[in-house]
């Protein structure tokens, strides 16, 4: 009778290459000849490791195999020590506004223009540095109308949508009308793609403010009217221009995607997330609206004397269509952040009815919590009336809540993948390291293990049991938050590891991409208004 291990060498490595991470690993316990299979194979390695690090393979990158896994080592290495590759200052050319992002690709500044106050008439994108002897390469995204937001899906379209003042105003736009130009970001031209490179939106109030993202074909817009309230929610198919979806059941100007047809809003009148699925239908037949979420996650209660004056979330990657691997990545880039494994943030601002100030708090979760908290639905379809998941039920075990009063960021773009990065926000005047926060569960699970994953001797492990280590620069209280806020201590069990650099900076803020961290320096105190220059700490 043949075993398994009769088989050539090329054909069991080929059938192990088929199994799941915890299947593979399990193997390398059954036999030697097994183990020696495993650790004289980088594409199993490769396999294994690049799903522990929370990253996805590019079958477009023509590196091997066994390039990939080194230079995927020498990523880990990098991030879990804290050192990076080069650090590089980079000069922002334009007087920036209040306008940003960053992203895998690019890094966003809205240009100031002369006028008082300042408006936004350009956009500039640079495309930070990967290799320390290249220089920072600057695009420019003109527009003859007043400029609101943009969005980008740069790696699965080459596309950026530019929100602007209509400037006109007829029976269809209403006085406040707004445009949405859909554009390739690599020429700047009109996207081939849309139908329609201009998408009207009608709007008959003043807009404060605009949230707009975008997964796959769905492009999600939600504008903010004066006096503090909030305009429809709308999905538009950015490839076809048509509304599919609206819905006025929303509460506050926050927005994220959990896939490409599911959306999350915070409700802050009720202290839950809001979950809506966008119905798969014919456009044909005209946009649908959604009376009420699909979902309900129930967040810890205010006490009675506290509401929440302000609220932002996000989430990157964005998902892509069909969970596709983003086309336009680059080539020379190996590897990218699994949006699945993303950590959602979510920043609130709680005030005291007597109190004119207002207290931070940040809550970090998976994206793929949220997503498996839907799938417990046996279908996604509403409920009447929609049931709220407790928080004890679904967020005890799978959230970490930061009390961002001293550390935090003055901008949400402080997430990527699967960490956190902060700094105090004293740094401009008392120089302060960058701490890391990692919320990848294999990783903490191999460091409580006794691997060498966090090699910083002052990095320290928060677990639901247990601390190991206490650096001088811990910036999150690991076992509660919230009293007097809340109605009760709020206990947050997600285990998490948090280390800092050596060095201190004097930084305003800190950012983070796919592959870097960026430290903002600023002419003012709001790094937001000039920002003169950035340094790049790239990790890979």
């Amino acid at each position: 009778m043949s075993h398994l291990l009769d088989l050539p060498v090329e054909i069991i490595t080929r059938i192990l290459t088929q199994l799941s991470l915890q299947e593979l690993i399990r193997c390398q316990s059954t036999c030697r000849r097994l183990k020696r299979i495993y650790d004289q194979s980088s594409k199993l390695q490769y396999i294994v490791e690049i799903e522990v690090a929370g990253m996805l393979d590019n079958p477009r990158c023509r590196i091997s195999v066994a390039d990939k896994l080194e230079a995927l080592r020498h990523r880990e290495r990098a991030w879990c020590s804290l050192r990076p590759t080069f650090t590089k200052t980079v000069p922002i050319p334009r007087q920036s506004c209040g306008l940003y992002d960053v992203t895998a690709s690019a890094y966003f500044l809205g240009v100031a223009s002369e006028s008082t106050p300042p408006a936004v008439y350009e956009l500039q994108s640079l495309a930070l540095p990967s290799i320390s002897t290249a220089t920072a390469s600057h695009t420019e995204i003109r527009s003859d109308k007043e400029i609101v937001d943009f969005a980008t899906a740069i790696e699965e379209h080459d596309l950026i949508a530019v929100v602007r003042k209509a400037g006109t105003i007829d029976a269809f736009s209403g006085p406040h009308g707004l445009e949405i130009v859909l554009l390739r970001h690599s020429t700047r031209q009109p996207h081939e793609l849309a139908d329609q490179s201009i998408i009207h939106v009608p709007s008959p109030h003043m807009v404060a403010g605009i949230n707009i993202e975008i997964s796959g074909e769905n492009l999600i817009l939600l504008p903010a009217l004066g006096l503090g309230g909030m305009g429809p929610l709308q999905v538009y198919n950015w490839k076809t221009g048509a509304l599919r979806a609206w819905t006025n059941a929303i509460s506050n100007q926050g927005v994220l995607f959990l896939r490409e047809d599911i959306f999350l809003c915070p409700n802050v009148f009720n202290m839950t997330l809001d979950i809506f699925c966008i119905p798969d239908r014919s456009e044909a037949t005209g946009s649908i609206e959604l009376h009420r979420p699909t979902f309900r996650l129930s967040l810890p209660i205010l006490s009675g004397s506290h509401t929440i004056s302000g609220i932002e979330c996000r989430c990157e990657p964005n998902p892509t269509s069909g969970n596709s691997f983003p086309q336009y990545a680059p080539q020379s880039r190996p590897f990218v952040n699994d949006p699945e494994r993303a950590i959602a943030i979510f920043s609130f601002d709680i005030r005291e009815h007597t109190e004119l100030q207002s207290r931070p708090f940040i809550m970090l979760v998976h994206r793929k919590t949220l997503l498996s908290a839907v799938s417990t639905l046996h279908a996604l379809e509403a409920v009447h009336p929609v049931q709220a998941t407790p928080w004890f039920d679904w967020g005890k075990d799978s959230v970490r809540w930061l009390d961002a009063a001293e550390t935090g960021s003055r901008f949400i773009t402080c997430t990527s993948g699967e960490r956190y990065v902060n700094i105090s926000l004293n740094a401009r005047r008392i120089p302060s390291p960058i701490s890391i926060i990692d919320l990848n569960q294999y990783r903490i699970r191999r460091a409580l293990a006794g691997f060498d994953v966090y090699p910083r001797h002052d990095s320290r492990l928060v677990t639901p049991t247990r601390t190991i280590g206490d650096p001088e620069h811990d910036s999150i209280d690991e076992e509660h938050v919230g009293k007097p806020e809340f109605t009760e201590n709020v206990v947050s069990e997600l285990s998490f590891a948090e280390f800092a650099t050596e060095e201190k900076f004097t930084y305003d803020a800190v950012m983070i991409d796919e592959e870097r961290v960026i430290g903002i320096r600023s002419r003012h105190e709001h790094p937001a208004a000039n920002i003169s220059r950035v340094d790049v700490h790239y990790f890979g």
